[in-house]
Parts: structure tokens; C-alpha cells; sequence
């Protein structure tokens, strides 16, 4: 059982026309766009292969996604973005709305712990978690200078801030150094600004003619602005020194932490003004303060961000602005009055009209696959995108595409083919919202809540039998059974241990139902078995201390029946946000130092983990759950805590098994049985079993076992991932296999022997 070396159309990896000929003949690939192919070498032809950017906007770019760095520049008209997955900085045209060019980076890791600035054609990316500075010219569009520093010790964030003034130098704070230091725009040679004690900020105006720097001290600090290289006292905080600084052009500071305060240039009296929490970031557009604020929308009761639109003069709020979920990054246009908020929940950016108060458009910078379900009465494919955007797909049998449906941050999609219903599990609205896949009519069922905690591996799990959906959502803690036939929420359990604290990385929660229970998984440690009707505790397994706990006391761990300490949901790679290092002397707020043993492997440094792939069970289930980077070329043995991006798959398998990554349990009982030879299951029925193992080189390779002893059968390289692995699905109508890369945002089909 191989796969077959089919013939394919094309020697290039892109969609060639004949692959979406009857959607649009314009969607070709331009000339002289990037290139990536994903196949290792030796790897089988594909048969098909749908690369987004042609799909949705007729030109081949590098993909983008997740955190989005982002910058403006007035000379080209055009928005700069970076990505935690690729090496690229890809430009959006402002008119069209979607990405036209790019540039590499040549960065050794990419990293959206960034800063990006933009003046006059010339842009300045910053890797906040080492000394890299990158200079583009915008208008050529290629790399013209770098610098490499290595960071001191290699932890924390040692660029704390950076900033781009009128005559294109690039500032930046070094929090290792206690430095301020300009780079000019070759990179070629750098100036130290004297007299400074601890910089930890620092902000260019609108004209770039002044910088505002917070500089520390051993109690509270002071706030300078500098013109011409030449340092003047603004005011001394004796107590605490704010954490966020922007400055006007002429010259009025403003500051903030829990409250947002200026301090006016002439000298007169300022104002204060009470926030919900410390801005991410800040900025002033013409006689406005922009803030963006990450968590505020839980007031709202649901995950979502929030910019705040500020009178420079008054203090008085021009508004506040519903955005999407981890709203960090600005990007602002003085003169046009505009302001781009980069949302790095879904991979978008929200354009604001300042003088307005108003939201103006949300701009699809990027795309994504995270995974494809099939229908087997049409055969059209439907795409997952949520880190690029939160969108849902139709690739149809003809070569057709279009969106369906655009809901708020969906994790994972399921399909029941009988009863023509299309079903996603969505972060934003906490909840299923569900589609009939002949008159794309909508409904949404939602889902019981408490406040969030971050950005969450969550699950969804259809039982097409019994035409109810499960869906683990971690960030609440809870687990959730809904009728779609009904509508109607059936039970809801919470187990505090699903969730991390806040901004220490996601909480992670698989589901998967077998004939006689529910299955939840946290981590890779604990598994609990619920009753189907009732959602109480039927058996818990803590797979690394090897006992099995029956009847836990409902909704909560028994008192010391805890997991070991470091068996609970991986706190992931969450790494302070810019400027966000805790002062010297005070203690960084709980949660945000990432664990020792969560170091993401060598040659990945994410920020912020996103969902992983969910291997298929049946026809119509999601084959999105996703799978973690191996220990070794055959498969990951170690049960530990999840490191980086904890992506495991909890699978049921119909010859009396679920699998969870590796991990083989009787489906009844929860004992553990043996180890597979592949890191996560795509597909398994009474003759064939379909796995994917990911070696340490991230090379995915396709396996295949027998089904009764899992002995391996063939094992075929396929992928070479770069930092999140390919979301598998096999359709056992057509015996392909579907293989959704999220951060090339293409998706490629082989066919099975």
C-alpha cells in the first residue's frame, strides 16, 4: 500500500490553470513570484495541488501569518507584514487589499516578536528576541543592510523597543546592554545616545523629527525627549516608570500603563485617563492617541481586542473599537488619518479611520490551510483557514473556488455528507456555527463560557450517528456536547486544568467519541472517559503515573489524584510582548516565563502556538488535529509535557483503540496499550491504518500499519515542515490523501495504491 507515482501536469509547484480552470482562467501564477515547495526530495507526485494566493488573488506570495509585525510607508502606499513561520516580509497593496511582492528576510528563525518601521521608502525590521536588524528598501524591493548580534544570555526579550526616525535611523533598546543605540540604513555603523541610565522605551514622532525614551532608575525614571541627539528632561516618575511612550510632533509626551497620561510640550497641565489594562501598544495619529488593548473584550463576554481612540488634547475618548482577538501591533498614516491594528488571533489587519472613529475595512493579508473535509456526494473539498484569516472555503471537484462562509476564528471544521450540514467550532463566538451545504443557510449554537486565558488548542469532534458535536474549548475549560440537529446545548463540563494563565500559552484539549463514552484528552498525560448522555466522569488516566481513576468527582481532579507536577497542558513558548520585561527588581507576572522544558526545537522560536491538525476518523470527520514534532526519524515515545506547539491528534480507531499521538489506550478501559510507529493517525478502519511521523529534521513521512498489531507496512518522506506541521485527511472513497499546509497556505493531494 504506496503511493502511486502518478503523472502531474505541471513541473513547477504552482496551481497551474487547468487546476482551477472553471473558477477564473486569470488565476495563474505572476512572473517572477516565490516559489516554495514543501516535497522532500524523492517524494511522490501529487496529483492536485490548490496554492491559496493564486485561488484567491491570482499571484503567487509567500505566506504570512499569525502576529503580523506591521508597518506603513506613505512613499509606497503599500502595508509590510512579517510571520512567525517564514523569512519573508510581504507587502499589501492598500487599493487591491491582499498581498502583491515580497522580500527575504534571510533571518536564521523567523520571529513575530517584532517591530517593524517604515519612512520614506526605507522600512527597519526588528527581531525583538535577538540582536537581528533588517533594512529593506521598499521601492527595489530587496534586502540593503542587516546586523547579527547575538543576545547575551539568549533569554528574555533583549530588544526591548525599537523606532525609526526622520533621517531613517533605527533605534533600538537594548535591555541587555541598558543601551539606546541608532542604526543608520545600510546597517553599516550604529550611534550610542549618552547619558541614559536604563532605557526601556522609545518612540519617534509622526515627522520623525523627535524621539520620546522612558529611561529607568533605581526608583520610578524619567521621560526625555531627544532633537539632534541631545537629551532634555521631560518629567520624573519617583514611584513607577510607564511602560508605553508616544510623543506628538510637537513634542507632548505620553505615557502609559494603567493609565494613559500626557505630558504637554508647553509645560501646562496634562491629563490621565483610567484603562482597562496596559496597551499593548501606542501611537499618535495627527491630534489622536491610538492604544490597542488585547483581552478588553472579555467584558464583552467573549475573547476580542479593542482600540481606544484618544483626544491628544483633551484626554476625552473618541472611541473604543471592537477588534479581533490579541490586537497588538500599529501601524499608523499621520497624514491620511488611518491606523492598521495587526490581529494576531486570525492573521488579519483592521483599518481605522481616526478622524472618523470608525473601523473602515478588515484587509486578508495572508491565507491558510489548516485542514480539509470532503464531500462525498459532490466530492468538493472545504478548507480551514484561521491563522490567515478566518475563512472557509469550497474547492469543488470542477477546480471551482470560493469563500463560504467567513465566521470569527474557526479551529475546525466537520462535515455530515446525509444530512448536507458543514459545521465549525469558532474561537471569537465560543460556539458551533453550522451550514447547509445546499442553501448555505446558518446557525449557530453557543457554548457556555468564563473568561479566557489565551490563545487555545481546542477540538471538535462529530458523531454523525447521533448528529451531536463535541468541542473542547480550553480556554474556558470546558468540554461541550450540542445537538446540530436540534441546536441545543446538551451538557457542559469544567476542568480547570485545561487552561494556562494568562499570555503563558495555550491550553490544549482533544475529543474524540467511541461507541460507549467521550474521550477528552489535556496535554499528553491525563484522559478522561465522560458518559455520553450526562458528560460525568466515567474513568481518568494519567498516562505518565499509569493509574486509572474510576468515577472522578464530577467536573473537577479528586483532591491528590492532581497530575504530577509538569504533566498538565504545555505552558507553550509565550514570550513577553515588547517593552513588557519586567524592570529590574520586580517579578514578571505569573505565567509568562516560559518552562525549561518548552524550548521549541532548534531552528523554530514561536511566539504564540496555534491549533494543530486533526487526523481523520471517518469520511465525513475534520482531518485537521495535528500532530508534534518527533523525538526521533520513526516517532515521538516521550509522554512528557508537549514543547513548542503541542500537537497531538486523539483519534478513535474501530478495531477497539484510540490513539492519542503515539499512544495506543483500550477504548473502553483507557489502559494504555503499545506505541505506533507514527506520531499522530490520519485514518483507520478493519484493513488499513494511515499515520504521519515527523522526524527531528521535520521531514512528515506517510505510514502505513496493520491494524490489528500496528506492525509497519511502508513508511514514504513526503514533507518538509517548516515550523507547524501538514493536517492530514485521507478519503476512503478516492483513496487520496490530503495533505493542508498552513503556513504555505497550499493544500496537495496523492493518491493511494
Amino acid at each position: 500500500m504506496i503511493i502511486a507515482l502518478l503523472a502531474c501536469t505541471c513541473a513547477r509547484p504552482e496551481v497551474q490553470p487547468e487546476t482551477l480552470a472553471s473558477a477564473d482562467p486569470k488565476i495563474v501564477p505572476a512572473a517572477g513570484t516565490v516559489s516554495d515547495d514543501p516535497l522532500v526530495a524523492g517524494a511522490p507526485t501529487p496529483v492536485e495541488r490548490l496554492e491559496l494566493s493564486v485561488a484567491l488573488w491570482g499571484v503567487s506570495v509567500p505566506n504570512a501569518v499569525k502576529g503580523l509585525p506591521l508597518a506603513y510607508d506613505a512613499k509606497t502606499d503599500r502595508l509590510y507584514h512579517s510571520s512567525i513561520t517564514t523569512n519573508w516580509l510581504v507587502a499589501t497593496d492598500l487599493k487591491s487589499g491582499h498581498p502583491v511582492d515580497a522580500v527575504d528576510l534571510e533571518l536564521a528563525n523567523p520571529s513575530n516578536i517584532a517591530n517593524v518601521q517604515a519612512r520614506d521608502g526605507v522600512l527597519s525590521w526588528v527581531n525583538s528576541k535577538a540582536h537581528e536588524v533588517r533594512v529593506v528598501d521598499l521601492e527595489a524591493m530587496e534586502l540593503s543592510g542587516r546586523v547579527d548580534i547575538d543576545g547575551r544570555n539568549g533569554r528574555g526579550i533583549p530588544t526591548a523597543s525599537c523606532t525609526m526616525d526622520s533621517a531613517g535611523l533605527t533605534w533600538v533598546v537594548d535591555a541587555e546592554a541598558r543601551s539606546l543605540s541608532g542604526h543608520d540604513p545600510s546597517c553599516g555603523s550604529a550611534i550610542t545616545l549618552d547619558g541614559l541610565n536604563e532605557p526601556r522605551a522609545v518612540a519617534a514622532s509622526p515627522d520623525g523629527e523627535l524621539l520620546a525614551v522612558l529611561d529607568g532608575g533605581q526608583s520610578g525614571g524619567t521621560a526625555y525627549l531627544v532633537r539632534d541627539g541631545q537629551l532634555s528632561e521631560v518629567h520624573r516618575f519617583p514611584e513607577k516608570l510607564p511602560r508605553r511612550v508616544a510623543v506628538s510632533n510637537d513634542g507632548t509626551v505620553v505615557v502609559a500603563d494603567r493609565r494613559l497620561s500626557s505630558i504637554p510640550a508647553d509645560g501646562g497641565k496634562g491629563f490621565t485617563l483610567t484603562l482597562p489594562d496596559t496597551p499593548r501598544r501606542l501611537a499618535v495619529v495627527d491630534d489622536v492617541v491610538v492604544a490597542t488593548f488585547a483581552d478588553t473584550g472579555f467584558e464583552r463576554g467573549r475573547p476580542g481586542g479593542e482600540v481606544w481612540l484618544v483626544e491628544l488634547a483633551s484626554g476625552d475618548v473618541r472611541a473604543k473599537l471592537e477588534t479581533g482577538y490579541e490586537t497588538l501591533n500599529i501601524a499608523t498614516d499621520p497624514a491620511g488619518g488611518r491606523a492598521w491594528v495587526g490581529q494576531g488571533g486570525d492573521g488579519s489587519v483592521v483599518e481605522i479611520d481616526t478622524r472618523k472613529g470608525l473601523v473602515s475595512r478588515q484587509i486578508q493579508v495572508a491565507s491558510g490551510a489548516e485542514g480539509v473535509v470532503i464531500d462525498p456526494q459532490t466530492e468538493d473539498r472545504y478548507i480551514l483557514s484561521r491563522l490567515g484569516g478566518s475563512a472557509i472555503y469550497r474547492w469543488g471537484a470542477d477546480g471551482a473556488f470560493e469563500t463560504v462562509a467567513e465566521p470569527l476564528w474557526p479551529f475546525e471544521l466537520a462535515i455530515d455528507p446525509k444530512r448536507r450540514l458543514l459545521m465549525a467550532a469558532t474561537h471569537y463566538e465560543s460556539g458551533v456555527t453550522i451550514w447547509d451545504l445546499d442553501t448555505r443557510a446558518e446557525t449557530k449554537i453557543a457554548i457556555p463560557g468564563e473568561r479566557s486565558t489565551g490563545d487555545a488548542i481546542g477540538d471538535l469532534e462529530y458523531d454523525a450517528a447521533s448528529g451531536r458535536a463535541a468541542v473542547v474549548y480550553p480556554q474556558y475549560g470546558t468540554v461541550t456536547v450540542v445537538d446540530v440537529t436540534t441546536g441545543d446545548v446538551v451538557w457542559t463540563k469544567t476542568y480547570e486544568e485545561f487552561a494556562t494563565g494568562r499570555d503563558a500559552g495555550p491550553g490544549e484539549g482533544l475529543v474524540a467519541f467511541t461507541p460507549t463514552q467521550l474521550v477528552v484528552a489535556w496535554g499528553r498525560s491525563t484522559v478522561l472517559g465522560l458518559d455520553l448522555e450526562t458528560g460525568d466522569e466515567l474513568r481518568r488516566q494519567e498516562l505518565r503515573a499509569g493509574a486509572t481513576k474510576e468515577g472522578g468527582k464530577e467536573g473537577k481532579v479528586p483532591k491528590g489524584e492532581r497530575p504530577p507536577k509538569g504533566d498538565k497542558a504545555a505552558k507553550g513558548e509565550y514570550t513577553p510582548l515588547d517593552g513588557d520585561r519586567p524592570p529590574k527588581g520586580e517579578k514578571p507576572p505569573k505565567g509568562e516565563k516560559p518552562p525549561k522544558d518548552a524550548k521549541p526545537p532548534k531552528g523554530a522560536k514561536p511566539d504564540k502556538p496555534a491549533k494543530g491538525a486533526k487526523g481523520q476518523r471517518a469520511p465525513g470527520s475534520s482531518g485537521s488535529k495535528g500532530a508534534k514534532a518527533a523525538s526521533g526519524d520513526a516517532h515521538q515515545a516521550d509522554l512528557g509535557p508537549s514543547r513548542g506547539y503541542p500537537m497531538d491528534a486523539l483519534v478513535y480507531d474501530p478495531n477497539g483503540r484510540v490513539f492519542l499521538g503515539n499512544r495506543a489506550m483500550d477504548a473502553e478501559t483507557l489502559e494504555p496499550l503499545e506505541q505506533a510507529p507514527f506520531d499522530k493517525l490520519v485514518f483507520a478502519d478493519e484493513t488499513r491504518m494511515i499515520g504521519v511521523a515527523i522526524g527531528k529534521d521535520r521531514r512528515e513521512s506517510l505510514v502505513i500499519c496493520d491494524p490489528k498489531d500496528l506492525t509497519e507496512l511502508s513508511r514514504q518522506a513526503l514533507i518538509q515542515a517548516r515550523m507547524i506541521p501538514a493536517h492530514y485527511t485521507y478519503d476512503p472513497r478516492t483513496r487520496r490523501l490530503y495533505a493542508a499546509h498552513l503556513d504555505r497556505a497550499q493544500v496537495t493531494v496523492w493518491q493511494l495504491d
